[in-house]
């Protein structure tokens, strides 16, 4: 190559002649004088053949001159001196070499491009293939989970989220769900009834959650655990529905119903004085210090294996064998407490006094309740207790009394429909297995304060 002054610039390359030049059949001497042989080291030569000038002999390129005719004398003498008329003129054996190598290191090199493209275009085939396929699987899997039973089948369908889980919407799910989600991921599940007695529910270190890796999201495992309460569904129909075994659906289950126990009431601290009064309903005017309904309610069980257990749970009343439980609601009809459960054996009074339930009471305070619950004896001081009047020795009530016992009636009904939203879960219909023994208290409970999430049977303030 050459600068704008004809000066030789450094190495430059010459293509081999293609035509026929002043007679001669240049192409072919240059291929001898090159010595290479087609189809060697993957040699080819084609149009676009080039040589480089370090291969011709220095004496025949002269020297710089300063003016542009010179230089094209000299490119020609450059294509004269390859003519093979003097030995001189023979290319340098070992410039030859050193082109033959890198020739063929060039060849090779392109053939090795040529392959790794083919490569490339085979892979890239290959992989738009894989996401072609991973497209079509997550359709099927979306499909799948579109159509399976679970909360997102029902999301949308408010009366559906509260036929299978009790709440109205499933905002109002989703809300107490993330509530609970950041102990749930730490859950240790239960193992077996003869597990440690100081087994925790869950592990507080979110590092060293115990036990196997989770089958169902927790979000699908909450869902699961509230329509096995609410709906009362068999556990082997639970366990098709959500593709796991009955075993790991019973240890689930036990497991999220003592966290459950563990955890609502905590949301639901007994009200204070004040704001019992604060949301008093209008319909409660003619009892304003009513602080709490109290009633006794009993649920049927399998009958007991042990005689002392079946005494325990035999109720004169049902004539059968029960768990009975105290339920108090404030006056708006929302839960208020819970007591554990006992024996359908143990009186009412009894479950009262040792229920706990005394010790929220303040002075000043009214207990309504119907008049089996005869408890005037232990209430603490201060507080008063409004039943039904009874006839005693007279033949009939006066008129009188008859309007207190409607009037009461009127407004002590609200514990009976709040017993009433506890047993629409139905699990607790029928008779309670005694599979379900070892939490069946828990399960009772935490019903309970599920249905406090319901709006209040009576809205604070307003008419019934």
């Amino acid at each position: 190559m050459y600068g704008p002054d004809g000066c030789k610039t450094g190495i430059h390359f010459f293509r081999i002649p293609g035509n026929v030049i002043q007679g001669k059949q240049l192409k072919a001497e240059w291929r001898r004088l090159i010595k290479r042989i087609d189809g060697k080291d993957n040699f080819r030569l084609t149009a676009t053949t080039s040589i480089c000038s370090e291969h011709f002999h220095s004496g025949k390129f002269e020297e710089c001159v300063k003016n542009h005719e010179d230089a094209d004398e000299k490119r020609n003498e450059t294509i004269k001196s390859v003519e093979p008329e003097p030995a001189s003129q023979q290319p340098d054996d070992r410039n030859a070499g050193d082109h033959a190598y890198f020739s063929s290191a060039y060849g090779k090199l392109q053939t090795s491009v040529e392959i790794l493209n083919e490569k490339v275009a085979e892979l890239n085939k290959e992989l738009q293939s894989a996401y072609d396929r991973i497209e079509s699987l997550q359709a099927e899997i979306n499909l799948h989970y579109a159509n399976r039973f679970g909360v997102n089948k029902i999301k949308d369908d408010n009366d559906a989220m509260l036929f299978y889980t009790g709440f109205q919407n499933y905002g109002v799910f989703r809300s107490v769900f993330e509530y609970l989600e950041s102990k749930a991921e730490n859950l240790q599940y239960w193992r077996g009834k003869n597990e440690e007695s100081d087994h925790k529910s869950y592990q507080t270190n979110p590092r060293s959650k115990p036990g196997p890796k989770r089958k169902l999201d927790l979000e699908e495992e909450f869902f699961m655990v509230l329509v096995r309460m609410r709906v009362g569904l068999f556990v082997r129909d639970l366990s098709d529905r959500f593709s796991i075994s009955q075993s790991y659906f019973s240890k689930l289950f036990t497991t999220w119903v003592n966290f459950l126990h563990a955890e609502l009431p905590q949301l639901f601290p007994f009200p204070s004085q004040d704001a019992v009064y604060r949301a008093m309903p209008s319909s409660f005017k003619k009892y304003p210090t009513t602080r709490i309904i109290l009633d006794c309610t009993e649920i049927f069980i399998e009958v007991p294996s042990t005689m002392l257990a079946q005494s325990q749970t035999w109720s004169n009343y049902k004539h059968h064998n029960t768990y009975k439980v105290l339920v108090g609601v404030a006056p708006t009809g929302n839960v208020t407490f819970v007591s554990e459960l006992w024996g359908g054996r143990a009186s009412d009074k009894e479950i009262t006094l040792k229920s706990g339930v005394l010790n929220f009471l303040e002075p000043g305070d009214n207990v309504m309740a119907d008049r089996g619950l005869e408890i005037a004896d232990i209430l603490p001081s201060g507080v008063t207790l409004n039943i039904p009047p009874f006839k005693g020795n007279a033949a009939q009530l006066t008129a009188e009394q008859v309007q207190n016992t409607m009037d009461i009636a009127s407004v002590r009904i609200h514990v009976e429909r709040a017993i009433g939203r506890i047993k629409n879960y139905h699990i607790l219909d029928g008779i309670i297995p005694l599979s379900l023994s070892h939490i069946a208290n828990q399960i009772f409970i935490v019903i309970a304060y599920l249905t406090c999430f319901l709006p209040p049977l009576v809205a604070p303030g307003k008419e019934e």
